[in-house]
């Protein structure tokens, strides 16, 4: 059977090519980079934080020899070069700026101390540096980054802080980011004619890059139109387990721009023994962009097909009788190169066993099956006494906070008896630092007490999130991404298309802000003609993260609609570990002050200790 994505009997599909080629963005960071450094004359050394090494390789690839003669880590301890300049590239962190002034105070050569901060330098940084005299020889540059694309179709501005600093109030420079980022593309691509958006933060972003910007060129735009997303219109999504093979490896391994930490035995089983490799998962590889968006479960069956028609293809070589056969084959063959794609091959039957056995694990499948059932509506009678019992295990917190929030957003929130039992259980069972993780958790609006009737079921049946029916092989619905779970925001994406925003029942649906076109009927009438021969391109950007599973789901969209192909774009990337994760992150910043946050802990352990002490108390009494 034909599979979206392609055929498993064909070798590979050839690359398709995007109708806007984003390479643009990629260079103009690097070539802003690169003149930042050759504006200064003289011998120089680089050295850069370890967390920007991803986005780096991606941005700028390969590093001229000429322009530094050492190239370092960011680490304590000498610098062991006597080049007259020193270039940092890092992040501005607290933790940083402490190194570099280490490295200031012991240098015992007169050489200049250049800091590129990426993506800028915060006012807590700034705060740092003007108390440290140290800093005031430093020279403090920014390197703008914003949006750059990872994939074709896949631009991400790798702000990995963006989702829990919007959501808890952090931090906001991410939407001036974003109106950054929108207003460059526009510069490079063109104005773009059609805007909408949903939820609080995309109409403030969409109405100050009307307010604030007209691009200064009059060519026609490359993209037809942009769709800004918040996060926070389908907090639910990005808690489910992902089931596409990519959001898998998100789900499992976590991949960080591109690419991926696994097991060197994955990689290369003829390592032995323990030890971490980095691969890097690009569209390149075409049998990964091949099978990156199918569902899991359907990679069994294709690689062995694969395997077959590579067989195919060279036994054709005994069928070719003459000369211009053969030279028609042997460049067929060249055009192919079978021996990587076999490598490949071999390289993801690897990676998708190493998968299986997550999948095949006993608590997966419980966990799993529990998640179904929440998204359902199909509650069993003995769901809490299950986070109970896990809880009292020890089982894994990230997880049970996954289904504890998918629950409570899923019912407008949890009885206050039993929260109050699950938050004691958490605290008991984990530490009382979770006691910072449920405030942040209630902040966000994740998990919280019942306050009223939840809204779950009504978009649940009116935009037909579940479908029971799904054909994973050859879908004919997004829901195949999460099993039978249609992801609410491309469904408000499919709703826009078919019948728009303007609708009263969307608002009911989905009671945040929006921004159409004065005239939305006209726009997508327009929208679903092709323009000169070609599809028409939608920017689809989501404000605090999308999951790979919902850029599976947009590519599956575009293959559905003949006039339309989505390019996605994001903040980050996220899934529902790192959702819960982020919200132990008790500090926007590492100035916080301790005494405050101390304080803070303490009346909230008071608080609690009281409210179940008096418990007990009467408890006894009776």
């Amino acid at each position: 059977k034909k599979m979206f994505g392609g055929s498993p009997d064909l070798v590979f599909m050839e690359k398709k090519k995007s109708e806007v080629d984003f390479s643009h963005m990629k260079e103009y960071f690097k070539q802003v980079f690169f003149k930042q450094v050759s504006d200064v004359s003289g011998t120089k050394t680089l050295i850069f934080d370890t967390e920007l090494v991803p986005i780096l390789n991606v941005i700028i690839g390969e590093i001229p020899k000429d322009l530094f003669i050492n190239k370092y880590f960011l680490e304590e301890g000498n610098i062991d070069t006597e080049a007259q300049y020193i270039f940092y590239l890092v992040k501005p962190k607290i933790s940083n700026l402490k190194i570099i002034s280490n490295h200031i105070r012991e240098s015992k050569v007169e050489r200049k101390f250049i800091a590129i901060f990426c993506p800028r330098l915060t006012v807590i940084a700034k705060m740092a540096l003007d108390k440290d005299e140290a800093f005031k020889s430093l020279i403090c540059e920014d390197l703008n980054l914003d949006l750059f694309p990872i994939e074709q179709d896949f631009l991400n501005m790798e702000d990995k802080e963006s989702f829990r600093n919007l959501i808890l109030g952090y931090d906001t420079l991410v939407l001036s980011r974003t109106i950054q980022s929108i207003q460059r593309i526009e510069s490079l691509y063109g104005p773009i004619k059609y805007k909408f958006g949903k939820g609080s933060w995309a109409s403030f972003i969409l109405d100050r890059v009307g307010l604030e910007f007209s691009p200064s060129n009059n060519i026609e735009s490359e993209i037809d139109a942009l769709i800004v997303l918040d996060r926070t219109v389908d907090l639910f999504t990005p808690l489910c387990t992902q089931m596409t093979y990519e959001g898998f490896i998100d789900e499992t391994y976590a991949i960080n721009t591109g690419q991926v930490s696994l097991e060197a035995n994955i990689i290369d089983p003829e390592k032995q023994g323990p030890g971490q490799a980095t691969l890097r998962l690009s569209g390149n590889d075409l049998l990964y962009a091949e099978i990156r968006d199918l569902n899991y479960g359907v990679l069994k069956d294709v690689f062995p097909r694969k395997l077959q028609a590579i067989q195919n293809l060279i036994d054709e070589s005994d069928k070719r009788k003459t000369f211009q056969d053969l030279d028609e084959y042997m460049e067929k063959l060249k055009r192919l190169n079978l021996p990587q794609h076999k490598k490949s091959i071999t390289l993801h039957v690897n990676l998708a066993s190493a998968l299986s056995k997550v999948a095949s694990n006993y608590k997966f499948k419980q966990f799993l099956s529990m998640e179904q059932s929440i998204m359902m509506g199909d509650l069993p009678p003995n769901i809490y006494e299950f986070f109970e019992l896990n809880l009292a295990r020890g089982e894994d917190k990230v997880k049970l906070l996954r289904l504890m929030c998918l629950l409570s957003l899923t019912l407008g929130g949890l009885k206050p008896k039993y929260y109050e039992m699950l938050t004691k259980e958490l605290t008991q069972a984990y530490g009382v630092k979770e006691l910072m993780r449920i405030i942040n958790l209630e902040k966000s609006g994740l998990l919280k007490r019942k306050e009223g009737k939840s809204n779950w079921n009504t978009q649940r049946q009116q935009l037909k999130l579940i479908n029971d029916e799904i054909n994973v092989i050859n879908p004919n619905d997004i829901a195949y991404t999460f099993n039978g779970y249609a992801p609410l925001s491309i469904r408000l994406v499919e709703k826009l298309l078919n019948y728009g925003w303007t609708s009263p029942d969307i608002d009911k649906l989905i009671p945040q802000p929006k921004r159409v076109p004065e005239n939305e009927k006209a726009a997508l009438r327009d929208l679903r003609e092709k323009k000169n021969g070609k599809k028409r391109v939608i920017l689809v950007y989501f404000v605090g993260g999308v999951t790979f599973a919902e850029i599976s789901a947009l590519r599956y969209l575009s293959s559905q609609y003949p006039t339309i192909e989505f390019v996605v774009a994001a903040s980050q990337t996220i899934n529902g570990n790192q959702m819960i994760e982020d919200m132990l992150e008790d500090t926007p910043n590492e100035l916080r002050v301790n005494t405050l946050m101390n304080q803070l802990l303490l009346s909230v352990v008071l608080t609690f200790h009281e409210r179940f002490n008096n418990k007990d108390q009467l408890h006894q009494k009776k």
